[in-house]
């Protein structure tokens, strides 16, 4: 069986998973604040059409991926049964060329710039799915330094070629959408390199690779519909957005939620390596590690959030065309706190305890009910900013929801620091609507202040915590 996993391993792979944020930042700072300086408005908005939809591609997989993480999660390399899992690969890439070509096919039905946009989600199909395949089978087997390595080089390469079309004088879509599907299969060729025997080699009996691959699909058909509902709570707001306002105004939309990502996407790829790390902790462990990780989290991420007042004041001047997306993420940012402890704790909880169902049942209603709530924004009062307090509104509850069972599961108890978290985003949000920007930062600053002193206990146990593994290290 596995190895075991220590706290100083969960730390090692956290670390690892912050130098892959730092580069993912770093491409995710050039997509989102670079390239809408230097192409035209119009075509960012084709251009973030094609990254909305081909976030969802991996359904045509039918969760195969996330029931081989499930099931193979708790071995090491050397323990894999690598020509089933190779079989498994091959099978998954020869149903995703049929859904590739059938969509390829279908783009001919859509005119204009959109007929691409369906083109390149189409190849998509087949170049993130094997990409997925790389990452998802390296976080399996807990080697996270290949990880780490494979999604530097991903995102690297994606900067790279984005930074060539910007000093080359690009301006139209097509090409920075082209470079994001050549870091797909770039990345996936250096995975394949590492780890050839999940590649290449002789395969299974086709009866043996239907069999597991339906056992694997029905392991992890839940949670990939858990995980894609969990990401439509903003689509579908997007989307509702793409189809009842003009281009213009999806781009001043997508781009708020751009820089929402960057916010965000520092605390996702912790949330990913976790998973595997705490899956091999013994049961008694869990309670106490989420206990610390949310006391952590939490002062963290709202200190993030002071960083929204600078950001505008730069941005203003950096990109003035898009200035009605600050005022935009005023209103959506909270939602950053929120997702954050759903991402890195909660669903990594419910995985482990396999309530996948839950998971999945909390996941549907929230993107029913913010989805419908959101048409009705739309389509019968025509209101935008009523339907980004809708979206702000239902994460919050969805995550309060979430983390209420898994309290349940553990044996825990949050409720009066749901009533602070909340307390705190409802001032972020007035500070950040109604005051002028450094006026509005200063009483944020307070507020936050404030809520370091009310967190002091918990804050000092943490902080003792550390010090005390730091000098157990020293010590050795």
């Amino acid at each position: 069986m596995a190895k075991n996993i220590t706290n100083s391993r969960i730390a090692k792979n956290v670390g690892l998973s912050v130098v892959v944020q730092a580069v993912s930042l770093l491409t995710s700072f050039i997509l989102g604040f670079i390239v809408p300086k230097f192409i035209e408005k119009i075509d960012y908005s084709y251009w973030q059409s094609y990254t909305l939809y081909i976030a969802y591609v991996n359904i045509f997989q039918f969760g195969l991926l996330e029931g081989i993480l499930l099931r193979y999660s708790q071995y090491d390399y050397e323990e894999l049964n690598k020509p089933r899992i190779r079989s498994l690969l091959r099978f998954m890439m020869a149903v995703l060329s049929l859904f590739s070509a059938a969509g390829i096919a279908l783009s001919f039905v859509f005119q204009g710039e959109y007929r691409w946009v369906v083109i390149f989600i189409s190849v998509g199909i087949l170049t993130k799915n094997l990409f997925n395949y790389t990452i998802y089978i390296y976080q399996v087997c807990n080697r996270i330094n290949l990880y780490a390595l494979i999604v530097i080089v991903h995102r690297l390469i994606y900067a790279l070629i984005v930074v060539i079309l910007i000093a080359t004088g690009v301006k139209s879509f097509y090409l920075y959408c082209v470079a994001e599907l050549i870091s797909d299969i770039l990345a996936s060729v250096i995975g394949a390199i590492f780890s050839k025997p999940l590649y290449v080699g002789r395969g299974n009996a086709l009866a043996e690779i239907f069999t597991e691959a339906k056992a694997c699909t029905r392991a992890g058909v839940q949670l990939l519909i858990a995980n894609i509902s969990s990401g439509l709570l903003i689509s579908g707001a997007k989307m509702v957005v793409e189809w009842h306002w003009d281009s213009l105004t999806f781009s001043d939309v997508s781009f708020a939620f751009s820089l929402f990502g960057v916010f965000f996407s520092f605390l996702t790829a912790i949330g990913t390596v976790l998973f595997p790390s705490l899956k091999r902790l013994k049961e008694e462990q869990l309670p106490s590690i989420y206990k610390k990780f949310r006391d952590q989290i939490q002062p963290l991420v709202f200190g993030m959030l002071l960083l929204y007042f600078p950001a505008c004041y730069i941005l203003t001047l950096w990109l003035p065309n898009y200035s009605a997306s600050l005022y935009y993420l005023g209103i959506s940012l909270p939602m950053v706190v929120f997702a954050s402890k759903v991402t890195l704790l909660t669903n990594n909880y419910l995985k482990i305890y396999r309530k996948e169902k839950a998971m999945l049942a909390i996941n549907l209603a929230s993107v029913v009910v913010c989805f419908v709530l959101c048409l009705l924004s739309a389509y019968v009062f025509n209101n935008l900013i009523a339907l980004l307090y809708i979206l702000t509104f239902v994460s919050i509850g969805r995550a309060i929801v979430s983390e209420i069972f898994v309290m349940r599961i553990l044996g825990q108890r949050f409720v009066l620091d749901f009533f602070i978290e909340i307390g705190m985003a409802v001032a972020f949000v007035l500070c950040a609507q109604l005051l002028s920007l450094w006026i509005g930062c200063l009483v944020y600053g307070v507020t936050f202040v404030a809520y370091l002193l009310l967190s002091y206990k918990k804050l000092a146990g943490t902080w003792q915590s550390i010090k005390a593994r730091l000098k157990k290290k020293q010590d050795h």
